[in-house]
């Protein structure tokens, strides 16, 4: 009963989107815009706030990338 009330509002939702006027300027309006450091802020403040793509890094990068020939600097 759940998935077919959800599959209908995606259904919906999908039809509003198909059938919206483009002209309409409510469409094209950004929420806002940030600068780059306050980007960078809002993505870790969500990194450190949900802690499993910290896992998953953590358990991705070893297995993709040489972590012998990783340097910091120059040397």
């Amino acid at each position: 009963m759940l998935c077919g009330l959800a599959a209908a509002h995606l259904v919906w939702l999908a039809w509003q989107f198909w059938n919206a006027d483009p002209s309409n300027p409510e469409i094209h309006k950004s929420p806002g815009r940030r600068d780059g450091i306050a980007s960078f802020l809002a993505g870790l403040a969500l990194t450190l706030g949900n802690p499993k793509p910290i896992v998953f890094y953590l358990a991705l990068l070893p297995a993709a990338i040489d972590m012998d020939g990783v340097h910091f600097g120059n040397g």
